[in-house]
């Protein structure tokens, strides 16, 4: 699967009430440098570090201007790693209901500076709930299933972790 940036993967994904602890090293020299966060992030994402991706976009959201269209596909990003987290806590309702909102966060989404269709993606994170719910069981690693919307970033698009 393709990185976006050089930083390492942690060395393991943190999920709340299993016991495990988050691996900050990486974390936080993503949200030291502005240029690595977003695309840090997607890397976590696509690699099932959920709970990680949350913590690096949010610092990116923090960055971003009030009401703006790139604010609300960030918070959009940050929900559909809330899906994944709450996926493999054994919650897929609580998915489905984050799909929702993901769809409608999506309608005033812009992260089309970073390459990012968030319409189609919001579409594919709906159609990916709604199967596993239609599956009635919940799913240790979404990101390594069948119809999970991994992030593709266009490679003509420059991706920074500040504010545009």
């Amino acid at each position: 699967m393709k990185r976006h940036s050089d930083l390492p993967l942690p060395a393991r994904r943190h999920v709340p009430g299993s016991g495990s602890t988050p691996d900050r090293g990486a974390l936080e020299a993503a949200k030291a440098d502005p240029g690595l966060r977003f695309a840090y992030g997607v890397d976590l994402f696509n690699h099932g570090y959920f709970w990680e991706a949350h913590e690096v976009w949010e610092a990116v959201w923090l960055a971003s201007p009030p009401n703006s269209g790139r604010r609300q596909g960030l918070r959009a990003l940050i929900q559909m790693a809330n899906g994944g987290l709450k996926l493999a806590m054994g919650k897929p309702r609580a998915l489905a209901r984050l799909a929702g909102e993901v769809q409608g966060l999506a309608g005033d989404a812009d992260l089309t500076a970073e390459g990012i269709d968030m319409a189609a993606l919001a579409d594919a994170f709906a159609g990916f709930a709604a199967a596993v719910l239609q599956r009635g069981r919940a799913i240790d690693r979404p990101e390594a299933q069948t119809g999970f919307p991994l992030i593709t970033v266009s490679a003509h698009q420059p991706m920074s972790g500040a504010a545009s």
